[in-house]
């Protein structure tokens, strides 16, 4: 939600005004991933697919134990199961069931990412759906990049009234937040007999403050 800040507005204001907006952008190093993967089954009997997910995701678990993750920082995000049909000549034919169990985990060893996910891969995880890297600094980032958009509009406030020759009344008449979508850097995964080549890269984080000005 954005933040606004308005005070009173003299009659004398009302058409005179100055309105700039400050952009603000700053970049920090994650230190935590999580990713979400899992195991998915198939079989002719639930029972059978339910099985062998079972003792494959079993695996995957104690993977990621052993890779130094914790017991706690592992969890169910996804557990389903659906039938599945072909379709032969426009005919629908049962196929067996499907048995689909994603796991989310999460570890502060960000230069271990690779390696744990090969891990997990190679106890039979066949789904990878997302790595993400975070900060634990993101709310400290994000009110610098606050101050420097608030900053900015600040600059171009005083530009434009010196160009303009006018006397800027201040504190600004309006504040206002404009939402600001988190730009983060993306994972690169593939998984191989190698160590997965996944990049943390950076966090960005972005602000925009709208200034209104009387003068």
């Amino acid at each position: 939600m954005s933040n606004v800040y308005q005070r009173p507005i003299h009659d004398e204001f009302e058409q005179n005004t100055l309105t700039v907006v400050g952009y603000g952008q700053v970049s920090g190093v994650p230190d935590e991933a999580e990713w979400v993967l899992g195991v998915v089954t198939e079989g002719d009997q639930i029972e059978l697919a339910q099985e062998k997910n079972d003792n494959t995701t079993a695996a995957v678990i104690e993977a990621l134990k052993q890779s130094g993750v914790a017991e706690q920082g592992i969890s169910t995000v996804t557990y389903r199961i659906e039938p599945r049909y072909d379709y032969v000549e426009g005919q629908e034919q049962f196929r067996g069931y499907e048995v689909t169990h994603l796991l989310q985990a999460s570890t502060e060893q960000i230069a271990e990412v690779g390696s744990i996910v090969d891990a997990a891969v190679k106890a039979g995880a066949n789904r990878v759906v997302s790595i993400t890297f975070t900060s634990s600094e993101t709310e400290a980032l994000q009110r610098q990049a606050l101050r420097e958009a608030t900053l900015e509009a600040q600059a171009k406030a005083q530009v434009l009234a010196e160009t303009l020759n006018v006397m800027l009344n201040e504190p600004p008449m309006e504040v206002v937040e404009i939402p600001s979508d988190r730009i983060q850097s993306e994972a690169m995964f593939s998984a191989s007999v190698k160590q997965a080549p996944i990049q943390p890269g950076s966090i960005v984080e972005g602000a925009a403050i709208k200034l209104t000005y009387s003068f």
